[in-house]
């Protein structure tokens, strides 16, 4: 009797040999790809030197600016160490028309947790978004080499990589963002993934850097709705008190002759309803004051405040 259990162990050796061989691939493919950015670096870190120098001071810009106007958000003076750390996240996030930095998700996800400043500080954001500006400002386009507009690219990218979490509505940061956009199972991951991609997010996080106003301008209409909204709350409560009370007094009116006792009566329950009413609009008028108040302080503190398959 012939015995095949030979050929079952070749096939199935020859099996996890493919297979370690995709996986070396795939890791020699990361490692040249790691190094090659690392070599971007030098060069990004050179230019950012530079643009960073040129940078106006705050109220140096020639825009002028009211008393009444809100301050821009101040940007981060960087050391030198985090300088090299920003070139390296600029090099790390980079990806042409068609592409996508997400392959990279485990890399930018490790730069982020031991870098916690490239995300919660909203100063960084501003520092890139300040350059951007300055840089396109200073770009000559028959004069300007194809170095600068790589550059601004990858600052670009940069950018929409820090603002998305945020505007995703991702508390977790970075981390929940890849978890969102990596694969999406759902219409939002699946939108915010198509905004991540044409860079929107990089789009909108410059355009409330240069005009700050606007910025905190949706953030007040946001805590002004807020406000309305338990107006409104409060106002129905009283409208239905009034109504229930308008009622009782109805029923409980004597419908025999007029007299001392149901005169007494009718004022009696009168004064009942009125204050029932008044308890009522007190505590009413407390709570939206309350929720309102919660809902400023939580606006004004909130600019106070890795391995996944593709």
């Amino acid at each position: 009797m012939v015995n095949y259990e030979k050929w079952d162990k070749i096939a199935e050796s020859s099996d996890e040999d493919e297979e370690e061989a995709v996986a070396r691939t795939k890791e020699s493919i990361h490692s040249e790809e790691i190094a090659r950015r690392i070599e971007l670096k030098e060069g990004i870190e050179r230019w950012l030197r530079r643009q960073v120098q040129r940078l106006p001071r705050d109220g140096e810009d020639g825009a002028p600016r009211s008393a009444e106007k809100r301050p821009p958000v101040p940007i981060r003076k960087l050391t030198d160490e985090e300088r090299r750390t920003v070139a390296m996240f600029m090099a790390m996030t980079f990806f042409e028309e068609g592409e996508t930095n997400l392959e990279r998700h485990a890399d930018l996800i490790n730069m982020v947790r031991q870098h916690r400043w490239l995300e919660e500080d909203p100063g960084t954001l501003e520092l890139m978004c300040r350059v951007h500006h300055n840089a396109m400002r200073q770009s000559d386009k028959a004069t300007e080499g194809s170095e600068d507009r790589t550059m601004r690219e990858m600052l670009m990218c940069a950018i929409n990589t820090i603002a998305a979490p945020k505007r995703c509505g991702c508390a977790g940061g970075l981390y929940e963002l890849c978890t969102l956009i990596c694969t999406p199972s759902d219409d939002k991951g699946k939108e915010c993934r198509k905004k991540y991609q044409k860079k929107e997010y990089a789009k909108d996080a410059l355009f409330d850097s240069l005009f700050p106003d606007l910025r905190h301008f949706a953030e007040d209409e946001k805590d002004d709705d807020s406000s309305d909204f338990w107006i409104f709350l409060v106002m129905g409560i009283l409208a239905i008190v009034a109504i229930v009370a308008m009622v009782l007094l109805y029923n409980n009116i004597p419908r025999g002759p007029r007299g001392r006792r149901g005169a007494k009566n009718v004022s009696n329950i009168t004064s009942a309803i009125v204050d029932v009413v008044k308890d009522a609009a007190a505590a009413g008028l407390s709570a939206a004051a309350g929720a309102a108040g919660g809902a400023s302080a939580s606006a004004a503190a909130a600019p106070a405040q890795g391995n996944l398959e593709l």
